[in-house]
């Protein structure tokens, strides 16, 4: 939606956002953060006002998957090996997010739909950064052809 900060800041202007909180949320970060510097002395009082949803770490994952493990623990953690080598398959596999992590343990398989869905996200902040995808291509393209060789 273009320019949704004039909507917000028309709301706060008119008092109807005392008291509130307004969760803003969006596939392109670099539109809500453009979006929310347009908002000056209309964002809070809170120390920390702005959140990102990133992947899972596998620790995030592991906690998600086995919460009995102890992760702080040598012990523990040498107990669960083949726990935790099976996890970070999966792990390796969802890249962390939550979508391809919940389709994978609903259906046991990763839809070709969520890749496409990651794609596109990519494709689109690649336009959004006045990049173009071709390079994004050719890039990707020569990483994947000399990932395992030594590259200067």
């Amino acid at each position: 939606m273009r320019e949704w900060q004039r909507g917000i800041k028309a709301l706060a202007d008119e008092g109807r956002l005392k008291n509130t909180t307004v969760l803003l949320t969006g596939a392109n970060l670099l539109d809500v953060r453009e979006g929310t510097e347009r908002l000056p002395g209309r964002r809070g009082k809170l120390a920390k006002l702005d959140y990102e949803q990133l992947p899972l770490t596998f620790a995030e994952f592991i906690q998600l998957k086995e919460p009995d493990i102890e992760l702080n623990s040598q012990e523990s953690l040498l107990f669960h090996q083949d726990l935790l080598l099976y996890r970070f398959d999966d792990f390796l596999l969802t890249g962390g997010f939550l979508p391809a992590i919940n389709q994978l343990k609903k259906t046991g398989r990763i839809p070709s739909w969520i890749y496409q869905l990651y794609l596109s996200w990519i494709e689109g902040d690649i336009g959004r950064a006045g990049k173009l995808e071709r390079n994004l291509y050719q890039i990707a393209g020569r990483i994947l052809e000399h990932h395992t060789t030594p590259v200067s």
